[in-house]
């Protein structure tokens, strides 16, 4: 089973990043140049990211004993990393923040959350003997 959770996280050809195609890349958020949408491409990613992360748990709770609990550890970071990333887009969708003020807050969370995910790939290429 950890081959296949593995293969959910590993690199695709042509990706940035441990994710899976249905994460939109940051390229489309990063060009936008009016708050609409670059809010509109960040929820496309949050919904990415959802997708993501619920596929990592369904495979990780088919998963036993300490490896099980390791991968639910690992997907809670990420998803602990998404919610920053949420929230911060809620500031920028409200206004409560100034354009380029949030726009700067909402892309660390989103290299954070995209580090957090790299990080965990990474744990599988240098040998890690259990999932994470």
């Amino acid at each position: 089973m950890q081959a296949s959770i593995q293969a959910d996280i590993e690199e695709e050809p042509g990706q940035r990043g441990p994710r899976l195609d249905i994460v939109e890349p940051p390229a489309a958020a990063d060009a936008a140049e009016d708050r609409r949408t670059f809010v509109g491409t960040v929820e496309a990613q949050l919904r990415g990211w959802d997708t993501y992360l619920e596929r990592l748990q369904v495979t990780a709770a088919t998963t036993g004993g300490t490896a099980r609990d390791q991968a639910e550890a690992a997907i809670s970071e990420l998803r602990r990393h998404r919610n920053e990333l949420g929230e911060r887009l809620s500031q920028v969708r409200s206004a409560s923040t100034a354009w380029s003020e949030g726009r700067k807050s909402v892309e660390a969370a989103r290299d954070a959350l995209e580090q957090s995910a790299a990080d965990l790939a990474a744990r599988f290429e240098h040998g890690a003997t259990a999932w994470p």
